[in-house]
């Protein structure tokens, strides 16, 4: 009876012993099982960053693209603009050249009046004198 309860005793001994290492494994596996799961969620959110990064990747090239685009515009809005100052320039000189010739036709106009008057009088004179010989 004695051997049989040193044999139990001893059998108890290494369930203890089995129980602890088990729980140790247990606890471990836990332990690996917590940090699976934190890293399962760590890989779901640096999936969700490379999501939201492409995203962002994609709107800056777009940004780019209508930036490229706007200094496009800025540059055909200036070419407009000197377009624009050149032909006003052109015009305003076109403006004056008529406005001098505009003149000039004005005085051209105001001489021949005068030479026709003049001439009517020089037509009136000559028939004068040719009427005062005839009565001679």
């Amino acid at each position: 009876a004695r051997r049989e309860g040193e044999e139990m005793r001893d059998e108890v001994d290494i369930l203890r012993s089995d129980s602890l290492r088990l729980a140790k494994a247990e606890a471990t596996a836990e332990s690996y099982k917590n940090r699976l799961e934190e890293a399962t969620a760590q890989i779901r959110q640096v999936k969700l960053l490379e999501e939201q990064s492409a995203k962002y990747l994609a709107a800056n090239i777009k940004l780019e693209a209508e930036v490229k685009d706007f200094a496009k515009l800025r540059a055909a809005g200036d070419a407009l603009k000197r377009s624009k100052a050149e032909a006003e320039r052109l015009r305003s000189a076109a403006e004056a050249r008529l406005q001098a010739k505009v003149e000039e036709l004005k005085e051209l106009r105001e001489d021949k009046e005068k030479a026709r008057v003049k001439a009517k009088l020089l037509e009136d004179e000559l028939a004068l004198v040719k009427a005062s010989r005839e009565a001679k």
